[in-house]
């Protein structure tokens, strides 16, 4: 494969769920931080789009039929989760208490990489890791 073929940027990042989509905006909205900027009908599914930033991209998809996104923490001995870095992680971690979502990691300082990490279940059972570099 050239280089030409392996060069890529990630569009976005997509989630499925069942959940209605007041509930969908309000996580993403209020404790994300994400800006809402479109929503689009295609048959039954509901795809709400949301920006964080100019760079990322979260594409939710409503469809009432899907089971929830509940990863598999066995599979190949790990586990799915989307991860970010944020200037600094405690208000994210506040925000994530306040809402009273499952923190399932940390939070905890790890020198060996350079971060401060934790990670949380949102309501939807993605789960996320957000990450501030520590020197």
């Amino acid at each position: 494969m050239s280089n030409a073929a392996r060069s890529m940027l990630m569009h976005h990042l997509s989630i499925c769920t069942p959940e209605p989509e007041s509930r969908v905006e309000e996580f993403y909205t209020e404790v994300m931080g994400f800006q809402k900027i479109r929503s689009v009908r295609n048959g039954k599914d509901l795809l709400l789009y949301f920006r964080l930033g100019d760079e990322l991209l979260l594409e939710v998809i409503i469809d009432p039929d899907s089971a929830p996104y509940i990863p598999d923490g066995n599979s190949d001995g790990g586990f799915a989760h989307f991860a970010f870095v944020v200037e600094t992680i405690g208000p994210w971690l506040e925000a994530v208490q306040t809402h009273e979502l499952e923190i399932t990691y940390g939070p905890e300082l790890i020198p060996a990489l350079k971060i401060n990490t934790f990670l949380f279940r949102d309501p939807f059972g993605a789960v996320w890791e957000l990450m501030e570099e520590t020197e």
